[in-house]
């Protein structure tokens, strides 16, 4: 990892390591709770920029995929996001810990605990306001 990172690999390394340290007492360092949220929320968005794409391919030629089909492409996009994230963090808890543990004070740690809970729902909400968007009647 010495190579520079693009900013928003960043901000997940950091959405990782705090829910990580929330949950290091049940967890450990495998994190698995921290493994499956962010999984989740990159899961929300790869669906997100994927659904665009479906509904102007089902509206154009007014075909119709089956439920089950939806279905093992969103478990897969999960398993894939999950074994990419399993991957990228395997052992880099303490690496982040080390990086970020005297960096802010405790007003910014208390904010930044805040944004992080925003930047897990913020995926729902974006996922929901373009399905609303594109079904809506």
């Amino acid at each position: 990892m010495n190579a520079r990172l693009p900013d928003m690999m960043v901000i997940f390394d950091y959405i990782f390591y705090r829910i990580a340290k929330r949950f290091y007492k049940k967890d450990g360092i495998d994190a698995e709770r921290a493994l499956v949220i962010l999984a989740v929320i990159h899961s929300l968005l790869v669906a997100t920029i994927l659904i665009i794409p479906y509904k102007l391919f089902i509206s154009y030629n007014e075909f119709k995929i089956p439920k089950n089909i939806l279905r093992i492409e969103c478990a897969s996009i999960f398993i894939i996001c999950y074994i990419f994230n399993r991957y990228r963090y395997k052992g880099m808890y303490w690496s982040f810990s080390e990086r970020w543990k005297d960096r802010e004070s405790y007003n910014q740690y208390v904010l930044n605990g805040y944004l992080v809970i925003v930047s897990i729902f913020i995926p729902f909400i974006i996922l929901a306001a373009t399905l609303h968007f594109l079904y809506a009647k």
